[in-house]
């Protein structure tokens, strides 16, 4: 066998070989996947770390926050003023593809 043709045989085997993958390594990691996960349960705030500038981790200063009608609503009523007060909210758990 030359040396070209065994060359030529040797790439189609590397080849091929760095091509194989299992089916649930590539689902796994298929960012295009259409598989729904419920982020929120539309009865209340578990799952969720709610943080507001200035006070502590979890802590829903003046229920900013609130489930109404199964929708996750943000509520000023007990606001007087904004005063630079943000609110964010966080899933307990991490997601990623």
């Amino acid at each position: 066998m030359s040396l070209s043709r065994y060359l030529f045989l040797l790439f189609c085997l590397s080849f091929f070989a760095c091509q194989t993958t299992s089916d649930t390594d590539s689902a796994a990691n298929d960012p295009d996947r259409e598989e729904w996960i419920a982020l929120f349960n539309g009865r209340d705030l578990e799952g969720w770390e709610i943080k507001i500038t200035g006070f502590p981790l979890g802590e829903n200063y003046k229920n900013t926050f609130i489930v109404e009608d199964s929708i996750l609503k943000i509520n000023y009523d007990e606001y007087e003023s904004f005063d630079s007060e943000f609110g964010h909210l966080y899933t307990v758990e991490p997601y990623s593809y």
